[in-house]
């Protein structure tokens, strides 16, 4: 499933995220997500570290 890596604590209606990378599969995401950022993740691909639980959500058609 398509969707975005976040920090919990970030998951809040209204808040904006910076969009710092992508993780593809075969091709991971090499850094780690802080407060306030986000990493596009494809399917199949790895999901990146984060100092807390990520969550994966699918983008809204």
């Amino acid at each position: 499933m398509d969707g975005y890596a976040v920090r919990a604590a970030d998951i809040i209606p209204g808040h904006r995220l910076t969009l710092i990378g992508v993780s593809q599969a075969g091709a991971g995401f090499a850094g780690s997500v802080a407060a306030d950022q986000c990493v596009r993740i494809f399917t199949g691909a790895p999901v990146p570290p984060a100092p807390t639980p990520s969550s994966c959500r699918k983008k809204p058609p």
